[in-house]
This record gives structure tokens, sequence and C-alpha cells, in this order.
């Protein structure tokens, strides 16, 4: 015994596939375009930051910013500051801040952190990797 299934209903359940994979298609699109304007807007943020401590302290040779990119406090205070970790080599030492977009430190400096070296440009090129990989100079 045969089911005859009306043409209309099949017509009804092809729209209904259709759509949800439009739909489907369309969330994934807008996810990435979220996700690569989140990046851009990261790195943007980076750069800012970088030419920022490059300004603030003296003998700035390298700057290297946490693989993850940075993110907004969710702090009362500062809600929505963004923040990242850095780590600056200054006069062949190391050391490690949270930095902003536009430079400062957020929850201090180390303690053997040098203060001569704070609040003077740096005149050298400092090398600059980021959170992405990429490596610059600047000038």
């Amino acid at each position: 015994m045969k089911i005859k299934v009306p043409v209309i209903f099949m017509k009804k359940i092809l729209i209904i596939v259709s759509g949800i994979i439009l739909l489907l298609i369309g969330i994934r699109m807008g996810a990435k375009i979220y996700m690569d304007n989140k990046v851009t807007k990261e790195l943007e943020y980076q750069r800012e930051s970088a030419i920022s401590l490059r300004n603030e302290y003296t003998d700035l040779e390298e700057i290297i910013f946490d693989k993850d990119g940075g993110q907004f406090s969710k702090t009362e205070n500062d809600f929505g500051t963004w923040y990242i970790e850095v780590k600056l080599k200054i006069s062949d030492n190391w050391y490690e801040i949270a930095t902003g977009k536009d430079g400062g430190s957020y929850g201090g400096v180390d303690k053997d952190f040098p203060e001569e070296k704070i609040g003077k440009e740096t005149k050298n090129s400092v090398i600059v990797k980021y959170s992405n990989g990429d490596e610059a100079v600047l000038k």
C-alpha cells in the first residue's frame, strides 16, 4: 500500500528546510564577521598601546602582547576599559604589566621596575610582537 503525499505538503517542507539552511548560513556569516571585527579592534588597541608605551618608557627595546588579545574590564570602577598583559624589555631586563590602549599600568608594575625609566620617551626603534603573532618595528 502506497501512501500519497500531497505536492503542496512537499513544497511546504522544502520551503521550511530551505529557510532553516539559509538562517544557519546567515548566523555563521554573522559570527565570522563579528570575530573578524573583534580581532581587528584588538590589534588596533594593541598598536595604540605600543605607541603609548614607547612614549612613556625610556630605553624600551621590545613589547610582547599576551596571546589572549586583551579583554574588557568588568569591575565597577572601570567597566568597559580594554586592557592586556604585556611584557616589556627595558635595558635588557624583562618586566610584566597590564596596560590599556592609552598606555599606563593597570594594577601597578613589578616592584623591581626601574622608576627612572618612566615618563620619558624611547628614541630608539622598538620591536613589537602582537597577540596574533605579527611583528612590527616602531621607529
